[in-house]
């Protein structure tokens, strides 16, 4: 016999429960009586339970470490299992595929941004500082140097975007910021820190630019709405008043160059109508620089009535000359009956009313 001290029997009792909790079991201690017996099973099914209940508590709180993993992951089984259901090809699979590990980022910014809502918007402005959202700031000319209040309310509403190779940008009423990626626009590539779309302060939509950039890779965006921008100047009125500065200066410049492109166009067809009476070139090069002249300014929604007339007249002596050389010189009435055809013709082409065209023949 052996005689066990208590710290001994308490050793053992520990390694005992230790092993059948644990469901390891070597079986190097084992119950002899019934008694023993009976209290053993009982300790394996309580046992059990505790180490289940424990095994789920560790693995809850290791999958709340990163719960956007979680999301993230749960979203790409979703796209995964309608691509199959739905039967696309394995082409857009794959693009879609791709899409989603390239926008893991911005995913995970637009995760992060509703958690931050709970918080006030003085601290999500600082948070979003503190990260880098005043950089993006910077790089639009009327939103650098702000102060702390106007900048820590901006940053709020900047929202992050993703676009894959091959698409058009096209947001007419937001200013962005390329974070990463390139773009294709007006013949030049728009990288880091580029912005697209800074005339949306512009409300009149001549003045804006009608070409939209088209991304060579992936891009990622910092975006500010217009409709936020407005929320913005109606708390700050000085900051408003900035932006008013910044839309005049812009619809200044913009203004100076869109009417010298009209006045070039304007110019093309004087010239036209010039060498159509010198009889220096023929019919279809007449229609055709008529038609390029026309299509770059009488179809532009800024000219007046008093310009439109003045093209009107212009292409009636054009079309006048190609009657007279091709049926020899018209008489008084014809040329009367010719002139005002030819009047209306091109006022119904331009959208130009009845009222309008009685003033015309007035002239």
């Amino acid at each position: 016999e052996h005689s066990f001290t208590a710290l001994d029997i308490y050793t053992i009792s520990m390694y005992f429960c230790s092993a059948t909790l644990t469901s390891v079991g070597f079986g190097d201690v084992a119950p002899t009586t019934l008694p023993e017996i009976a209290l053993c099973a009982f300790t394996v099914f309580l046992t059990g339970f505790l180490w289940s209940g424990v095994l789920a508590n560790i693995v809850n709180i290791v999958s709340n470490l990163d719960s956007f993993t979680i999301h993230f992951q749960k979203m790409s089984d979703d796209l995964n299992m309608l691509m199959a259901a739905r039967g696309l090809p394995k082409q857009l699979q794959n693009r879609v595929r791709r899409y989603l590990n390239e926008s893991f980022q911005v995913q995970r910014q637009r995760f992060h941004q509703g958690t931050l809502r709970a918080l006030s918007p003085g601290l999500q402005g600082e948070i979003a500082i503190a990260l880098g959202a005043a950089d993006v700031c910077n790089c639009v000319p009327y939103l650098r140097d702000l102060g702390h209040d106007v900048l820590g309310e901006i940053v709020n509403y900047l929202m992050p975007d993703m676009y894959s190779p091959g698409e058009f940008v096209i947001d007419k009423d937001a200013v962005s910021v390329i974070r990463r990626g390139s773009c294709w626009w007006k013949q030049r590539v728009l990288s880091t820190s580029d912005i697209i779309g800074e005339d949306m302060l512009l409300e009149s939509a001549h003045l804006r630019n009608s070409i939209f950039p088209k991304t060579l890779t992936f891009v990622e965006l910092m975006t500010l709405n217009r409709k936020d921008l407005a929320t913005v100047c109606e708390r700050f009125p000085h900051f408003s008043r900035r932006i008013r500065l910044a839309q005049i200066n812009l619809a200044l410049r913009r203004g100076i160059v869109f009417y010298a492109n009209h006045f070039k166009a304007v110019k093309a067809i004087w010239s036209t109508e010039r060498l159509a009476v010198r009889g220096e070139i023929d019919k279809e090069e007449i229609h055709k620089r008529t038609v390029d002249s026309i299509n770059k300014s009488i179809r532009q929604p800024h000219f007046s009535d008093a310009r439109l007339y003045d093209i009107c007249y212009m292409l009636e002596r054009v079309e006048n000359h190609l009657l007279g050389s091709t049926r020899g010189i018209p008489s008084g009435e014809e040329t009367q009956t010719a002139t005002s055809t030819s009047h209306s013709s091109c006022c119904k082409a331009c959208g130009s009313n009845t009222g309008q065209q009685k003033q015309q023949q007035q002239r």
